[in-house]
């Protein structure tokens, strides 16, 4: 069995629907001793023997001893798509996320009643929510008044007078009847609805009487549309307007501020209601749910900051990887404050101890890297080791 020296590999899964594993060697460096342990490329076991996997079955390759550097070719590096980012001061606010709600920012109640006395044949609604247009018919109305006050224009139309002919004309106009329908031979009348928006109440049923002027139905115009979110009474002595908040909806992010308070608090939910406009690009209906995050506090100074992609935590420990350039990874332990957000809504940990400004770390692929460590036995977010303690 021929024995190829390597030092730390790690797979990376790619074209997985045909089963096929591509490996990432990590070195071949002669500078280094042989560690004397043997690994399976497929990472199943590590071994002090040579032999084949007991796992796969696949040949053991021989670990070099690194230290607590992780070493990747380039070629390595650009398919396992690692890349870091440097390490720099950041103003961060604390956010809070709570439920929000797309509201209309304006609501006018309208009646809908009828032109003329009659008893309503056909109800043309649901109820109460539904949806309607402007102009659509509500209901249907069966009118002697307005059948008589036809009746009196055609009677008006033969006698040849003038003065009748006017006077019904005008009794037909003040029973909403258009000119063009003077004439026509029935006593059937509409109630329409006189804006657009959503029914608000219904009054009267199919074969109730209505007089004229009498409400029908209560249409609610709505305006505008905005979002209501609901922050926790624990929270709501943090609330003013002008705070800044962020949601996510359909892969992209939006920026928001709070425009107006409620000035009650909910009894029912004992939350208080916080508004906050939308922005003009983003069409959502009346109902839609979202996740807000509202900033609660802001720091006037900036403090040394770390993407949350770059750390990795487990419990009380938190690690992140450091580029020290040229292939070179090495594990570093990390004391982090609450999650916070930049001046762009980008979640940051502030650091505590552990990083300084113009280190570089690792982002994405920091737990690739951390299975690789782990595999080879140095400080990982599993593997504790005598004094890697903060």
């Amino acid at each position: 069995m021929s024995h190829r020296i390597v030092s730390r590999y790690l797979p990376v899964a790619t074209a997985a629907s045909v089963g096929i594993a591509v490996f990432l060697i990590f070195g071949g460096m002669d500078t280094h001793e042989s560690s004397g342990s043997y690994a399976c490329p497929m990472l199943c076991v590590v071994l002090e023997n040579p032999g084949n996997c007991p796992v796969c079955g696949m040949e053991l390759e021989q670990l070099l001893e690194t230290g607590d550097t992780l070493l990747v070719s380039d070629t390595g590096s650009a398919l396992a798509g690692i890349a870091s980012v440097e390490v720099s001061e950041q103003r961060l606010s604390t956010m809070g996320r709570f439920p929000a709600t797309v509201v209309f920012s304006s609501e006018t109640v309208v009646e809908a009643s009828s032109w003329v006395d009659g008893r309503i044949s056909d109800v043309r609604i649901v109820g109460p929510g539904e949806s309607v247009e402007r102009g659509q018919v509500l209901a249907v109305l069966h009118s002697p008044q307005l059948q008589s006050a036809r009746t009196d224009y055609v009677s008006a139309l033969t006698s040849g007078d003038l003065f009748l002919r006017e006077a019904a004309e005008d009794r037909l106009l003040e029973l909403g009847v258009q000119p063009g329908s003077f004439s026509e031979p029935t006593a059937v009348a509409y109630i329409y609805s006189p804006v657009s928006g959503r029914i608000g109440e219904v009054f009267l049923n199919s074969g109730s009487w209505l007089t004229r002027g009498t409400s029908f139905a209560t249409v609610v115009e709505e305006d505008g549309r905005e979002l209501r979110i609901d922050i926790p009474q624990n929270q709501a002595l943090l609330m003013e307007e002008g705070l800044q908040l962020s949601f996510e909806y359909s892969e992209q992010r939006f920026n928001s501020s709070v425009t107006r308070i409620n000035a009650e608090l909910n009894r029912e939910s004992l939350t208080l209601p916080v508004f906050a406009s939308l922005p003009a690009q983003l069409v959502l209906t009346a109902g839609s749910p979202l996740m807000v995050d509202v900033q609660l506090t802001s720091s006037q100074i900036s403090v040394v900051a770390v993407p949350e992609r770059a750390v990795l935590v487990l419990g009380d420990r938190s690690i992140v990887y450091i580029d020290l350039l040229e292939g070179r990874y090495v594990p570093r332990l990390i004391r982090k404050g609450e999650l916070s957000y930049n001046d762009n809504f980008e979640p940051f940990f502030p650091v505590l101890e552990g990083l300084s400004p113009g280190e570089r770390v690792v982002l994405d692929a920091a737990f690739l890297l951390d299975s690789q460590a782990e595999l080879t036995g140095i400080t990982s977010l599993m593997n504790s080791s005598a004094g890697d303690s903060l």
